[in-house]
């Protein structure tokens, strides 16, 4: 469902990565990613099922997907709400409707059935008018936006070691040259590690099906479990332990989660260095994810590294700017001073998951907002929804 400026609400993180992937997979498929509309517009459009046989001319219509489009701003809801091979087609309509000529074939066919399409030759993209420019420039905004997810999802680095739970296998976890017995299973919400007859409970909250052997860190000897949870409200968890020979012992947990196709989906990044990067949700501005750095302790336990900023979880986060904001140029500024326009585009790159966010122009120039009562920017005093499209609240 969709609240506020069309900010999109899901029910939970997996969903809303869901959303993301799918939403991006569907625009790629259907070839809606698109040359800047500061150059000619078009790009690769959707398939559609124009007949242009001489004898069979398709039936002429007068529909538009936005008839506003040339007079009122859009909506971050109008645009969400499109079919996904649609924003291609709404953004090319803008130009349409002031009688750009189309080269590629299926736009030229598909305006063709407009009875208001007047093709004209003199006609460059910068005669536009502002809401115009706005219009293309926001639905242009949300096709780079689900394009840039697609290539971030879905590309996950290979593991060895997945197996279902209630599997037994044997494998050396401790580098004694010799193999122990491993069995990990569920109990209720609860996950029993055994190995060689010793065992360890691990409270959960919604246990993953599938557990993992990893190496952390490949100058030691040992070998550690990682069992995934869904968590209470699918936040998720991944839990590790290890075998010192004796005893299972709890190394703690970190966010995120791999997957049963035996791969690290980025949530939970581990490299053999004797470090963990994982998935973290934040605490200010909209529902996002950042990443947590963690190491081994002298014990073989988790330890958090703290960071003054931490990067945004998958990749830059991108945002329209939606009316006209001051940003500050550092962090601790008290006065905003670098005065942003809105259509403009930015990144966000950081934060400090307390108050302050790193952002970056398109230009490079970096940049900061400060938030107060989670999402209330201290820049202008109003909501984040109300000053940038393309944000993410979850319950």
């Amino acid at each position: 469902m969709l609240i506020g400026n069309g900010s999109i609400i899901v029910n939970t993180k997996r969903n809303i990565l869901i959303i993301m992937i799918m939403t991006a997979a569907l625009m790629m498929a259907s070839g809606c990613s698109g040359k800047d509309q500061t150059n000619p517009p078009q790009g690769n459009p959707p398939k559609t099922t124009t007949d242009s046989s001489q004898n069979n001319p398709p039936a002429k219509d007068n529909s538009y997907i936005f008839p506003e489009s040339a007079a009122q701003k859009l909506t971050e809801d109008q645009i969400r709400g499109l079919e996904t091979p649609k924003m291609a087609l709404a953004r090319n309509e803008i130009y349409a409707r002031r009688g750009y000529v189309f080269q590629e074939a299926e736009y030229k066919n598909y305006f063709a059935q407009k009875t208001w399409y007047k093709p004209d030759m003199n006609f460059q993209t910068d005669d536009l008018n502002t809401v115009e420019q706005y219009n293309a420039s926001l639905i242009k905004f949300f096709e780079d936006k689900f394009a840039k997810y697609a290539k971030q999802y879905g590309q996950g680095k290979q593991i060895s070691n997945v197996y279902k739970l209630g599997q037994s296998v044997s494998l050396d976890m401790n580098g004694d040259g010799k193999t122990e017995g491993i069995l990990c299973q569920k109990e209720n919400n609860t996950f029993i590690v055994t190995i060689n007859g010793n065992s360890l409970e691990i409270d959960s909250n919604n246990p993953f099906e599938y557990w993992a052997v990893v190496d952390i860190d490949q100058n030691d000897s040992y070998k550690e479990i990682a069992l995934g949870d869904y968590g209470p409200s699918e936040d998720l968890t991944t839990f590790f332990c290890f075998y010192d020979g004796k005893t299972i012992i709890d190394m703690g947990k970190t966010g995120g989660l791999y997957n049963k196709e035996n791969t690290l989906d980025g949530s939970v990044a581990i490299d053999g260095s004797g470090k963990i990067s994982a998935m973290a949700r934040s605490q200010i501005l909209q529902t996002w994810f950042y990443s947590k750095e963690f190491t081994l302790a002298k014990d073989h336990r988790l330890q958090e590294v703290p960071q003054l900023l931490y990067s945004v979880y998958p990749a830059d986060y991108d945002v329209f700017v939606l009316q006209p904001l001051k940003l500050y140029l550092n962090k601790g500024d008290k006065t905003p001073t670098l005065l942003i326009h809105e259509g403009q585009t930015l990144k966000i790159t950081g934060t400090d998951d307390q108050a302050w966010c790193l952002l970056e122009t398109t230009d490079g120039k970096k940049c900061w907002i400060a938030v107060d009562n989670y999402d209330t920017l201290r820049n202008n005093g109003l909501k984040a929804r109300e000053t940038f499209a393309g944000l993410t609240y979850a319950d």
